[in-house]
Parts: structure tokens; sequence; C-alpha cells
């Protein structure tokens, strides 16, 4: 079986897309079309629906992706301790970072850590805590810094990065000047994100800690990025809570305005999350010592 096809496959099994898979494996669509059409001949059965608007794994790709991961993994682990043994990490390096770590934490790390270690390759997924964290998980990737932890079992948490929330209202805000020094109440009109994401999470915990049920929440709108909260926010449709290092740029162009006060600002924290369970290569224990530092690995799982 073609290592290159097993790898095309398990792109599009944990993307359920054949273009999402194409542009993680910087592959085109047709070429990514091929590598399943001839795993499909070779093994004489369906491995996808294609029916639907989005790619469905049938029973057998259930069964080749539980195998397939396993293979791939042993490769990679082979080739990394072989690297190791001529005193080199190297590899593909698969990183995640949900929305706030992936655009402004994670990037500049992964400049130092290439300008470090050149002959690892590396590879970003982005998306909201929950899905990152769900791919940590199921082996699709080998380590990510996330806004907010479930406490999967087998994953490992350590602290990475501390940020603060802020209080956002539109510039010439709809809300009465004599609420701009006072804490937030759950009638102010809100934009939130979506459900999985760790600055969703965040907030709430927060808003809680104000006595202020979620469910109490006059809620305007519901978006599934920073940027659209930011844009929202511009169109004066209402207030959120957004990390400092999203809000820095828009708050110093005047696009939008910090609301005053230690009301409306907290801190929360990033975690890097790594598989416990599995066998950690070389490269992946090298960034995670590089972004929590070689004497900072303090575990924030509980207990």
């Amino acid at each position: 079986m073609d290592m290159r096809r097993l790898e095309t496959f398990c792109a599009v099994y944990e993307q359920h897309s054949f273009s999402r898979a194409g542009a993680l494996l910087h592959l085109a669509q047709p070429t990514i079309s091929s590598h399943i059409s001839s795993l499909e001949k070779e093994l004489e059965t369906v491995l996808f629906d294609r029916c639907s608007r989005q790619v469905v794994p049938t029973l057998a790709a259930e069964t080749l992706y539980a195998h397939a991961r396993i293979i791939i993994e042993a490769r990679k682990k082979a080739t990394a301790d072989i690297a190791l043994l001529n005193g080199s990490v190297q590899g593909l390096l698969r990183l995640g970072g949900s929305t706030i770590p992936g655009h402004y934490i994670l990037p500049g790390y992964m400049g130092s850590f290439q300008h470090r270690y050149p002959q690892v390759e590396l590879q970003l997924e982005i998306g909201d805590s929950a899905h990152i964290e769900n791919m940590v998980h199921s082996g699709a990737l080998d380590i990510a810094v996330i806004g907010g932890r479930e406490n999967i079992s087998h994953l490992q948490y350590y602290r990475a990065a501390a940020d603060e929330l802020w209080l956002l209202a539109p510039s010439g805000s709809p809300l009465h000047p004599w609420k701009m020094n006072e804490a937030p109440g759950p009638d102010w009109p809100w934009i939130v994100r979506e459900p999985g994401s760790g600055t969703r999470k965040a907030m709430r915990l927060v808003l809680e800690e104000m006595g202020i049920s979620w469910n109490s929440l006059h809620i305007r709108a519901t978006v599934s990025s920073t940027q659209a909260v930011l844009s929202c926010i511009q169109a004066g449709l209402g207030v959120s809570m957004v990390s400092s290092l999203a809000a820095a740029g828009p708050v110093g162009r005047g696009e939008v305005i910090q609301l005053p006060g230690e009301n409306h600002r907290r801190t929360r924290e990033f975690y890097a999350v790594i598989n416990a369970q599995k066998a950690q290569f070389p490269a992946t224990r090298a960034f995670l010592r590089h972004i929590i530092g070689e004497h900072g690995l303090v575990s924030a799982n509980p207990g």
C-alpha cells in the first residue's frame, strides 16, 4: 500500500473534504481524487460517500483509518529516531491552534523554531478549541495551543501563555455614557463566539464571576471568528469580550473602543496540549520545550 495514498486518505478522512485535504498537503484536487480512487481499486471497496455536500467515510474507511494512523505514526517514529541518532531533529510537525493562538501566538514561535531546527517541516491547522483538541486526541495533530480545555482523557495540558479579554464597544457606542464605567449587564447587546470556542468559554466564566448567567444574555449575534466579532462591533451591532492580542490594532486605530475600568478586562490562559498516550517525536518534544521553556513544563491537568 503506497504511503502517499495512505497519508492522502487520512487527510481527507480528517478534513471531511477533498479540497481542504489538498490545501493541507499542498496537492491539487485531481491528485487527491486519484490517490483515493487508486486506494479504492486496490482494496476493492468504496471509502467515501461523495453524494452529500460533505465527504462522509464509509465503514471500510473507518477500519482503514485506524490502521493507517498506526502505520503512518510508526513510519514517522522510525524516521525521527534514526535522525535523532545522527543528532538532528527533523520530520513533519503537525501543529494546531485555536483562533487566537493560531493567528497571534504560534506564528512567532514557528519562525524562531524553524530557525533553530531548519529540517523540521511545520504544518498549522487553525480551528476552534474543541475541534483542535479533538484532532490532538485522534492523533491527527502532534501538539496544539488552545484557549480552552475539556480535560479529555489521555491529553496532557501545559500552561503556555496568558492574555487579557477586553470588553469592546462600537465607536460612538449605543450604550448610555453612564454605563461605560459600570460592570456589564445581561441587557447589553452581546456578540458571542460559536460553541466550541475557547474565547466563548472564557467569556462565559468571566460573566459568571460577575453574577451574570449566560442564558440571561441579550445575544444579538453568534459568529465563528474573532475577526467577525470585531467587524460586528465596528458595525454597531453590540459589545463583546475579545483577546487583547486581536483587539489592540482595532482599538489603536479607533475602529472600536475598549471600555475603561477593571470591570472590563480579565486575564485568560492558553494551553499547550499533547496526547500523552502517543509516542512523542523529538520534534514534538522540542517544540513543547520551545514554547513553554526548559524549566516551565508545569502541567495544567487537574489533580
